[in-house]
């Protein structure tokens, strides 16, 4: 799994930042998705995806996919801290100069 912390920003780069609750079943199609989407662009993207304390295996799936796929970023927070403390550990962790929330 990639774990940064935001340091320079990337101009023309774009940051997709997701956060995760109990979506294990659905993280895989929708890398595939975001990845289909964004490779119609010229722009280079990170997906980030933050995991807000899930009960089923949601981290380990965002785990196996930052493995997978290079443009994946994990970041596991210990427990529930709701959506917009997720949103915003996701974006201190983007590089883009471009922030995608889904």
């Amino acid at each position: 799994m990639n774990s940064q912390s935001k340091g320079t920003v990337k101009e023309d780069f774009v940051s997709v930042v997701l956060p995760v609750f109990n979506e294990e079943e659905s993280l895989p199609i929708l890398t595939t998705k975001i990845m289909e989407a964004m490779s119609t662009c010229a722009q280079e993207y990170e997906i980030i995806y933050v995991d807000d304390g899930s009960q089923d295996g949601s981290a380990q799936v965002i785990k196996d996919l930052a493995e997978k796929h290079g443009p994946v970023i994990g970041v596991i927070l210990r427990r529930n801290f709701g959506q917009s403390a997720a949103t915003a550990a996701g974006i201190d962790c983007a590089m883009g100069d471009i922030i995608v929330i889904m």
